[in-house]
């Protein structure tokens, strides 16, 4: 690959769709961005891994999933730096200790500093950290309604659900199967909340990985030959309170966790 001498050179390997999924309005913008570092390559996610990772070692950027999530959140955290987050907190469902914003996720506390800085006893994954400071910053704070949907019933979710079911639901799916007190974990470890429908073989577990972001893996164990069955379903109101990109990325984290819990069992 010839070296880089402009934004051009880079543009002319992106997919030029304008699908304004990294944030961009445009792909000529987001390799302007990029070569000048504001933007991690990881962003535009219709890129060639290869390509990605040849990019990335020119250009200087970090390489690693976590690094490259990390280096995305600086202009979430500058966004998160101008709101008043003692004022939002209530609308948020958080509560404001007099300095930093306390925001719950899945059972435990963060924190969230005026800068936009993100802190906890336990590790902040990247995977979690982009949609909090969204969260932060751009929800509404909208109450749930109850009402649960597919990810392809919310606003923008046509254009995520597959590869929402490829890297987060058929994930977990394959973890539940062959963990099947994976959900008992869950209740355990994140003060999930169980469902159960008398009469229905269906295992239903509630996540609140946001205040007023609800979760709900629905699981319906295999039978008669048939294969199992998993869905993920969001309140109605989820987009009133996270970009459906934010959801997403909620999601392969949440998912991430919950295989490496799995793993942490095996051993």
């Amino acid at each position: 690959m010839a070296p880089l001498k402009s934004y051009l050179d880079l543009y002319k390997l992106l997919p030029q769709t304008n699908c304004k999924k990294c944030g961009m309005n445009a792909c000529l913008a987001f390799a302007a961005a990029a070569m000048r570092g504001q933007r991690p390559l990881s962003a535009c996610k219709d890129l060639d891994p290869g390509v990605r990772e040849e990019l990335a070692q020119e250009l200087g950027q970090a390489t690693t999933p976590d690094e490259e999530m990390m280096r995305a959140l600086a202009p979430l955290k500058a966004r998160v730096a101008e709101v008043d987050l003692a004022a939002k907190a209530g609308q948020l469902g958080c509560a404001h200790n007099g300095k930093h914003l306390i925001l719950k996720c899945l059972g435990k506390n963060f924190t969230v500093a005026p800068d936009g800085s993100l802190a906890s006893q336990c590790h902040v994954n990247g995977w979690l950290a982009e949609p909090m400071l969204n969260y932060v910053s751009l929800g509404q704070g909208k109450d749930p309604v109850g009402r649960w949907v597919l990810l392809k019933e919310l606003r923008g979710g046509e254009d995520w659900h597959r590869l929402f079911a490829q890297r987060c639901e058929k994930p977990l799916q394959r973890v539940i199967d062959e963990h099947r007190d994976l959900m008992e974990w869950v209740i355990d470890i994140f003060g999930a909340e169980a469902v159960e429908e008398e009469g229905s073989p269906e295992l239903g577990v509630i996540l609140r990985p946001l205040p007023k972001l609800p979760l709900l893996i629905r699981y319906w164990p295999p039978e008669d030959g048939m294969e199992s069955t998993l869905n993920l379903c969001f309140d109605a109101t989820a987009t009133d309170n996270l970009p459906i990109e934010s959801i997403y990325t909620l999601g392969v984290g949440l998912v991430t966790m919950l295989e490496k819990i799995a793993q942490t069992h095996d051993t």
